[in-house]
């Protein structure tokens, strides 16, 4: 069996948008769970500006945190496989870069040359989400 770079690099783009975009469920339990049980003011100020911003994001189908991090994929190739590693692994890297070139990402928290290849979003794009949203 051979695996198509094409299926690799257009997976992982698929998975690292929905990483970003996707809360699963036990989370939103979590904080419906931290409204109900937090007494201190300042933490309960907090918890409820995180649940405004998911739903922000949420409805305007936009990032849950631009703080992205790095993506790590797990790979399980099972026998009988014929993988070329280095092609498996640049395509992991297109797909990561497809998704960064879809979705939008505050240049504050962008690497200089990220920014460069994606373009420069302004910040009043979010400040008007929000007052749409709000």
């Amino acid at each position: 069996m051979q695996v198509s770079p094409e299926a690799v690099e257009e997976a992982a783009k698929t998975l690292y948008i929905r990483a970003l975009k996707v809360l699963p469920p036990d989370i939103h339990e979590g904080f419906s769970r931290l409204t109900q049980s937090e007494t201190n003011p300042t933490a309960q100020r907090v918890i409820n500006t995180m649940i405004t911003n998911i739903a922000v994001a949420e409805q305007t189908d936009n990032l849950l945190c631009q703080d992205t991090g790095v993506p790590i994929y797990h790979l399980r190739i099972g026998r009988d496989v014929n993988v070329d590693g280095f092609a498996l692994m640049q395509a992991i890297r297109r797909g990561c870069e497809r998704a960064r070139g879809v979705e939008r990402h505050r240049h504050d928290v962008e690497h200089e040359a990220a920014r460069d290849a994606v373009g420069v979003h302004e910040l009043h794009d979010v400040e008007r989400l929000v007052r749409r949203v709000g």
